[in-house]
C-alpha cells in the first residue's frame, strides 16, 4: 500500500481533480442564497394558506348549509331509529327532538344550533307564510310536511326546501327582503 491510499481527507477540504465543491473556504452549512430561497418557499406557502382559509365568521350561506345538514341528519335518524324526530326552527335557532315511547326528548348528540347575530328566518308552506317557531316532523318513513325556510341577514336571503317526501335541498334566491 502506498501513502496516498491511506491518505484521510477531512470534509469540506478541495480534492484533486474534484470540482464539485462550490463553498468558499469549503466550510460546511448552507449558503445565503439557498437561506433565501427556503424563506421564500415558506413566504409563498403562508401567504396561500392565508389567502384560502375561510374567515371563520358563519356567513349566510354556511349557516343555510348548517340548516340543510341538521333537517338531513333529522330525516336519516327518523329513518334509522324508525321514530318521529321534529326540527324547530325559532329566531333564536334550531333544535331537535325525537318521540320516545312516552314523550318528546332532545336527540343525542346535537346541540342548539344558534343564529349568527342580526339573522332572521321566515317560514312558509305552499306560499302561506307561517309564524315562528314552526316545526318540521319528520315521520318513521322519512316523509315529512312541505315547508320554505328562509334566512336574511344584510340584505342576503338564503333559502331551505323540504318537500312532502321528506328531500331537503337549498335553494339559491337572487332578491332580498
Amino acid at each position: 500500500m502506498t501513502a496516498a491510499a491511506t491518505r484521510i481527507v477531512e470534509p469540506g477540504t478541495p480534492r484533486a481533480g474534484v470540482s464539485g465543491d462550490l463553498r468558499l473556504g469549503g466550510c460546511r452549512g448552507f449558503s445565503l442564497l439557498e437561506v433565501l430561497v427556503v424563506m421564500l418557499v415558506m413566504g409563498l406557502a403562508a401567504s396561500v394558506v392565508m389567502l384560502t382559509a375561510p374567515d371563520g365568521a358563519r356567513n349566510l350561506d354556511n349557516e343555510a348549509d348548517a340548516l340543510t345538514r341538521r333537517l338531513i341528519e333529522a330525516r336519516d335518524t327518523a329513518l334509522i331509529r324508525n321514530r318521529p324526530v321534529e326540527v324547530t326552527i325559532s329566531d333564536a335557532g334550531v333544535n331537535s327532538r325525537i318521540r320516545t315511547r312516552f314523550d318528546w326528548t332532545p336527540t343525542t348528540g346535537d346541540a342548539p344550533l344558534t343564529w349568527v347575530e342580526n339573522t332572521s328566518v321566515s317560514a312558509s308552506v305552499l306560499g302561506r307564510n307561517r309564524t315562528l317557531p314552526v316545526s318540521v316532523i319528520f315521520d318513521s318513513t322519512g316523509l315529512s310536511e312541505p315547508l320554505l325556510l328562509t334566512l336574511y341577514r344584510n340584505g342576503r336571503s338564503a333559502a331551505v326546501q323540504v318537500d312532502g317526501s321528506g328531500n331537503i335541498a337549498r335553494m339559491e334566491i337572487s332578491n332580498a327582503r
